[in-house]
């Protein structure tokens, strides 16, 4: 092996600051979000796709994370509210037509809101929160739990990025940002 091949390598291996910060903001957030008996899959996901390169970037992602959150939470919970007033049952082939049909307010939301970034999110949360979230009990407080879990990987990720520098610094050298 030559002196140039082991040198790349050894640069594939590095392990930059924004993977260091990404994987403390997600330790952090699934920590957190358990101490609150919460779901820590949302947490650290929230937490793993805010962390950026620079804090406004976190910030700007942690923002339209948050904005897509709260409107698919909020769907998510009309929805229940409809299924049980109109006796449609869970998980039947209705459920899950009416759940692929609450597509079309979501997308037209998030576009007359003018936040197509959070669009992708936003219909996310449903999936989850519908197929999969609401089996685990009270649909109500899962859904709170998928709001207050994301808050706590936004505002992890945020705080993290915020704290820890952007790059490793040289030895003896103490880098800022």
């Amino acid at each position: 092996m030559s002196k140039n091949q082991l040198s790349q390598i050894i640069k594939q291996l590095h392990v930059g600051m924004r993977i260091i910060k990404s994987a403390i903001a997600v330790y952090l957030s699934i920590t957190i979000s358990l101490a609150i008996d919460g779901q820590p899959t949302s947490a650290a996901v929230a937490a793993f796709m805010c962390t950026r390169s620079s804090n406004e970037a976190t910030v700007d992602m942690g923002k339209n994370r948050t904005i897509g959150t709260m409107i698919g939470a909020t769907y998510s919970l009309l929805f229940i509210l409809v299924v049980k007033c109109f006796n449609v049952e869970f998980f039947s082939h209705g459920y899950y037509i009416m759940v692929s049909l609450l597509l079309i307010p979501v997308i037209k939301t998030t576009l007359w809101l003018k936040i197509a970034d959070a669009t992708v999110v936003a219909y996310v949360v449903v999936l989850l929160t519908l197929l999969n979230y609401v089996r685990d009990g009270d649909p109500y407080l899962r859904i709170l739990y998928r709001l207050v879990d994301t808050a706590i990987g936004v505002i992890i990720a945020i705080i993290v990025n915020k704290l820890l520098p952007r790059k490793k610094a040289e030895k003896g050298e103490i880098k800022t940002q």
